[in-house]
């Protein structure tokens, strides 16, 4: 049964919401890594094939992964579309509480905080050195909490009434069908 909101629109649901976000992920990926690799000759923070240092590969991978995908989400939810090119696809936008587009400061604030499980990753994987450089590379405790992290947003869309997600709640958002 579909909950309608003032507008006479629909919560999306969980799977589409998965679904939207694993298209812009594999949309961004495909970029991301076609730049990595033109990238790659001139990056002053690597400096090497294979980096020792959890700062100097974190700094490139905020810069040349985070960074952008952060930009886009946030362009993308901030515009007229209010959707990314996976919720288009899908059929789902962004909206504030009331129906209406939200501006670029709060777009920022939701992908911020819907980014947070993907930055910490990286925390877990280059601290105190980069998980490929430890000479015993088990099992690393925060991806514990990371997983929790991801469990929490994702409950949050099921266990509100308007099917809010962690990043919604703290910027006042909804996903609806169009």
């Amino acid at each position: 049964m579909a909950i309608l909101i003032g507008d006479g629109a629909a919560y999306a649901s969980l799977l589409s919401r998965i679904a939207a976000y694993t298209l812009d992920i594999v949309l961004l990926f495909g970029g991301i890594l076609a730049s990595q690799v033109l990238l790659r000759p001139i990056n002053p923070l690597l400096g090497q094939a294979r980096p020792t240092s959890g700062l100097r590969t974190h700094l490139w991978v905020y810069a040349s992964v985070s960074l952008p995908i952060l930009i886009y989400f946030a362009l993308c939810i901030g515009s007229s579309w209010q959707a990314t090119i996976g919720m288009r696809l899908l059929g789902i936008k962004v909206t504030g509480l009331s129906g209406e587009q939200i501006g670029i400061g709060r777009a920022v604030l939701r992908s911020l905080v819907m980014l947070i499980p993907f930055e910490l990753n990286h925390f877990v994987m280059f601290y105190p050195a980069p998980i490929w450089t430890d000479p015993n590379p088990g099992f690393r405790l925060g991806f514990v909490a990371i997983s929790l992290l991801m469990i929490i947003y994702l409950a949050a869309v099921l266990l509100t009434g308007h099917h809010q997600s962690i990043h919604d709640l703290l910027a006042r958002t909804l996903v609806v069908w169009k």
